[in-house]
C-alpha cells in the first residue's frame, strides 16, 4: 500500500513515483564482495610475497579465487659474479632465502587449494587486483550474464573484505592500488570482536573459521587460501 496525502496524491519522492513516473521502483545495485589477503616476509614486512583475493557477486552467486606469487627477477640484482651462470645461481639462492617464510610463519606459498597460482611481478599483481576492485569491471561482467533486453543496471556496490586490514591497507597503498570511490570496507576481525568480545587481537582467522564451523580449513598463510 502506498501512503497518500490529504488530497489523495502520492507524496513526492515515494517509491512508486521514482523511475521517471513509470511506477517502476528503481533497480537495486548488485553487491560484490572482494576478499583480499597479502603475505609478506616474516622478517621484513616491506617484502611482499603473495597476493590473494576471492570474489562473490549477487548476480552469479559464485565464488572465485585467485593467488598471485610475487616473483623477483634475478636481473634486478647487480651482476657481481664471474659469469652469468654463477650470477643466476647466486640470485636464485638469494631469492629463495629472502622470499620464503617458515621460521615464524608457516610457508604454504605453493599450496593454493582453489586453483592455479599466477607468478609475476608485484606491479602486475597489483594491476590485476586493481581491476577486480573496480565497479565498472563488475558491471561489465554482470551485463554479460543478463538477457539482452534487460534494462541497464546501476553500478554494483563493491566491498573490500579482509581480516585485520590495517597492515593490508598500508601495503595496498604502497603497491599503488587505489581504492575506488564508494568502496566499502568490511573487516571480519572487527566484526568478530564486536560479536564474540574478548581481546581484539585474539580473534584470529583460524579461530573465526572454527567458531563458524567451516570445514576443511587447511594451509592458511597462503594468501589465496586465506582470502
Amino acid at each position: 500500500m502506498v501512503a497518500r496525502g490529504p488530497s489523495g496524491a502520492q507524496p513526492h519522492g515515494s517509491g512508486a513515483c521514482s523511475g521517471g513516473g513509470s511506477g517502476v521502483p528503481p533497480m537495486r545495485p548488485h553487491a560484490v564482495l572482494v576478499s583480499v589477503d597479502l603475505e609478506w616476509h616474516e622478517a621484513d614486512q616491506s617484502k611482499l610475497l603473495e597476493i590473494g583475493w576471492a570474489t562473490w557477486d549477487s548476480a552469479s552467486r559464485r565464488v572465485e579465487a585467485a593467488h598471485w606469487i610475487v616473483k623477483v627477477s634475478a636481473f634486478e640484482h647487480p651482476v657481481t659474479c664471474a659469469s652469468r651462470l654463477q650470477h643466476l645461481a647466486r640470485c636464485a639462492q638469494q631469492e629463495h632465502e629472502e622470499t620464503r617464510n617458515g621460521r615464524y610463519v608457516p610457508d604454504h606459498k605453493h599450496e593454493f587449494r582453489f586453483g592455479v597460482s599466477e607468478v609475476g611481478s608485484a606491479k602486475a599483481g597489483a594491476a590485476a587486483l586493481q581491476a577486480v576492485l573496480q565497479p565498472a569491471t563488475w558491471a561489465a561482467r554482470i551485463a554479460e550474464q543478463q538477457p539482452p533486453q534487460q534494462p541497464q543496471q546501476p553500478l554494483p556496490r563493491v566491498a573490500l573484505v579482509g581480516h585485520g586490514m590495517v597492515g593490508d591497507l598500508k601495503m595496498l597503498a604502497a603497491m599503488g592500488v587505489a581504492l575506488p570511490p564508494g568502496l566499502e570496507l568490511l573487516d571480519t576481525a572487527m566484526l568478530a570482536w564486536a560479536l564474540l568480545g574478548g581481546k581484539q587481537s585474539s580473534v584470529s582467522l583460524r579461530n573465526l573459521l572454527g567458531w563458524l564451523q567451516v570445514d576443511g580449513v587447511a594451509k592458511l598463510h597462503n594468501a589465496g587460501n586465506d582470502a
